[in-house]
C-alpha cells in the first residue's frame, strides 16, 4: 500500500524536478519575509537521492 502512495509511474524514486523547486521557493518568498534570497540551487542536490 505505502509502495502505490509513494511512487509515481515513469518517476525515478527522490527525483527532484527544478521547475518545481524554484516555484515552491518563489511562493515561499512571496508569503514569507525571508532575510535573503534563496537560490533553488542552494535548497537542493541533484541526484543526490537517486
Amino acid at each position: 500500500m505505502v509502495k502505490d502512495l509513494a511512487t509515481v509511474d515513469g518517476k525515478l524514486a527522490g527525483k527532484i524536478d527544478p521547475t518545481r523547486v524554484k516555484e515552491t521557493v518563489d511562493i515561499m518568498a512571496k508569503y514569507f519575509k525571508l532575510n535573503s534570497p534563496v537560490d533553488p540551487k542552494d535548497v537542493y542536490a541533484e541526484g543526490f537521492a537517486e
